[in-house]
């Protein structure tokens, strides 16, 4: 599982401005300007309330209007960011307001700072937001968090699926959704064993929806012995490496395609807490039930 405690005592002080690492304040427009909306005001004050009890939920996601503060943030993408940098590192870094562990706001080097990183499945340096009792931000910081939040469940989520079907244990329930008469590739045994033994609906059906977008090359087909060509099945511990290898390039599309993460995210469903977790995936896969079923 990710480990976030190196990250928990990290404050959300001034979101707005945010500020770059040479230290030069740069503006963000932080979505809609929900603080003239009265219908959604009347709503706002739990909303900006980041006490455990009371965030991350799915109806703050849509009062706060979340996915239009993150279109607009990234439409300033090119102005914010460095040309080297994700936009989701650079969201981290803008609302964090610091670069990441060990490093500095004047000078960051390789060998001593480890930049925010919500792409790679077995990265220790996505952090989760730490509400730390936040009772009377503004509508700009909880946007920002909320932002925040999102990348680092996404992250989170992909991590505890990744992580439990490349366990031993999980081995007979990959081979159990193979069928030798057709074409098996790593999107169509993924989508199976989600079906099968996912327990969040909605993540798993945006987890699904992002497995399927086609890459640059054809998947691999494995195990359909009536089509010319078809490698045989892998074994278990292979297929294991490859659905994790996929599960890298799912998270590669959320973290670096800001296209693709808005649609995995942009209804609110990763706006609550305990999406994934990997024993409870292990265990599902393991003992061939459903999470709750």
């Amino acid at each position: 599982m990710l480990s976030p405690a190196p990250f928990l005592a990290l404050a959300l002080t001034a979101v707005l401005p945010f500020v770059l690492s040479n230290g030069v304040p740069i503006h963000v427009s932080p979505g809609l300007n929900v603080s003239t909306n009265p219908n959604i005001t009347a709503r706002l004050p739990p909303c900006t309330n980041l006490t455990y009890a009371n965030s991350p939920t799915i109806p703050c996601y849509t009062q706060l209007q979340v996915t239009s503060y993150l279109k607009n943030f990234n439409s300033t993408i090119a102005e914010v960011c460095s040309p080297i940098q994700l936009w989701s590192q650079c969201l981290l870094l803008s609302v964090y307001s610091v670069p990441g562990v060990n490093c500095t706001m004047t000078s960051n080097t390789t060998s001593t700072c480890t930049p925010f990183d919500c792409a790679t499945l077995n990265s220790t340096a996505c952090p989760q937001p730490a509400p730390n009792n936040f009772t009377n931000i503004t509508t700009d910081q909880a946007q920002g968090w909320y932002g925040v939040w999102n990348v680092y469940s996404a992250h989170h989520f992909l991590t505890a699926w990744a992580t439990a079907l490349n366990t031993t244990s999980s081995e007979k329930a990959i081979l159990g959704v193979i069928n030798p008469r057709v074409a098996n590739t790593a999107t169509t045994v993924l989508t199976s064993l989600v079906s099968k033994y996912g327990f969040n609906p909605n993540a798993d059906a945006a987890m699904v929806k992002l497995a399927q977008v086609k890459a640059v090359k054809p998947e691999p087909q494995f195990g359909n012995r009536h089509s010319k060509g078809q490698s045989s099945n892998p074994t278990g511990a292979q297929w294991r490496g490859i659905l994790y290898a996929k599960m890298q390039s799912i998270s590669d599309l959320a973290a670096g395609n800001f296209t693709d993460f808005i649609e995995m995210v942009g209804d609110g469903d990763f706006s609550v807490r305990g999406l994934a977790g990997v024993d409870a995936l292990i265990d599902s896969l393991k003992n061939g039930t459903k999470v709750g079923g």
